[in-house]
């Protein structure tokens, strides 16, 4: 019975994969590509996000070396 249980989750998680990547989409309802459209905009705010994150933290170490090289 686990066996089974994993399979579909395998399958699931699968199948959200292949939409994610905007493969196998010819089946969705317009209501489905609404919400796969906002969970990646949700997604791709978070990846700004980081990104902008770890860019000014980059720029705060990037000035402390140059004026360390400077003393």
């Amino acid at each position: 019975m686990e066996v089974a249980k994993l399979k579909q989750q395998f399958k699931n998680l699968h199948e959200a994969h292949r939409q994610l990547m905007g493969e196998e989409l010819c089946g969705m309802r317009v209501e489905d590509l609404q919400t796969l459209e906002n969970k990646l905009t949700i997604s791709l705010q978070g990846i700004r996000m980081k990104k902008g994150s770890l860019m000014h933290q980059q720029n705060i170490n990037l000035y402390k070396k140059s004026i360390c090289s400077y003393m």
